[in-house]
């Protein structure tokens, strides 16, 4: 997959900083993390679920294994022993409006530099790794990510740093108690929606093509569930279910 790809590269090679920010950051920042890396799973399934051999069920196995490989990549916000520490923020061309303040940890690695940036706002962190390949380049960014300070939203994005095409990958999520929803987009394309419930372990998965909703999919506690497919009219043409 081109996405993976592009992440497992870019981290192999691993190896950023300009710009400076007055405001001092706050004691705790260097601490900060996504809510979700404290996690083993982000969205927990019915053991026979994850058993079931029925392939519609397989499938919801297949699209949850996509939204919990986000919390493996948060491994990578841990900046290697001896990265230099500073608390002049970085900046890129792309527009987006850097935190007021922060920490920045810059590392090299043969030819490659690279960074990662906690920054903070008045309600949000933010959590950007960038890289460059030559010393007097730009920095440009590899990942971004925000979380609301009280957990409730967030984002992490994963952009093609090589190609320079720009942000490939994200997922965003909202989560209310154990109740969470998570968007996963394809080069700004909508690709799946998952509303679930961690504590019951019931939930539904919504697949799209085109922008348009093509599989609709619930599943409850004890691992059944029903699936619906839907044409480009928003009619329902097939459905059915499964036992657990």
């Amino acid at each position: 997959m081109k996405i993976a790809r592009l992440f497992l590269l870019a981290f192999a090679m691993m190896g950023v900083i300009s710009c400076s920010n007055d405001d001092e950051p706050s004691p705790n920042i260097e601490q900060a993390k996504l809510s979700f890396a404290e996690q083993n799973a982000i969205v927990e399934l019915p053991s026979a679920l994850q058993t079931s051999e029925d392939p519609i069920a397989q499938s919801v196995n297949v699209w949850l294994t996509m939204v919990n490989n986000m919390a493996t990549n948060f491994i990578y916000f841990d900046p290697p022993e001896g990265a230099q520490k500073t608390s002049n923020l970085i900046t890129v061309s792309s527009g987006r409006t850097a935190a007021r303040k922060g920490v920045v940890w810059i590392w090299t690695q043969g030819d490659m530099s690279v960074a990662y940036q906690v920054g903070e706002d008045d309600d949000k962190y933010t959590f950007e790794i960038f890289m460059k390949v030559e010393e007097n380049a730009d920095w440009a960014y590899l990942v971004y990510a925000e979380e609301r300070k009280d957990r409730s939203a967030g984002f992490f994005a994963l952009y093609d740093f090589f190609g320079g095409s720009g942000e490939e990958m994200r997922w965003a999520w909202t989560r209310k108690g154990d109740e969470v929803t998570f968007k996963i987009t394809s080069q700004g394309e909508l690709m799946v929606e998952v509303s679930a419930n961690n504590k019951t372990k019931s939930g539904v998965l919504t697949t799209y093509m085109d922008g348009s909703k093509y599989q609709e999919i619930t599943w409850t506690g004890s691992g059944s569930g029903t699936w619906k497919i839907y044409n480009e009219e928003g009619i329902v043409v097939e459905e059915d279910t499964w036992e657990a």
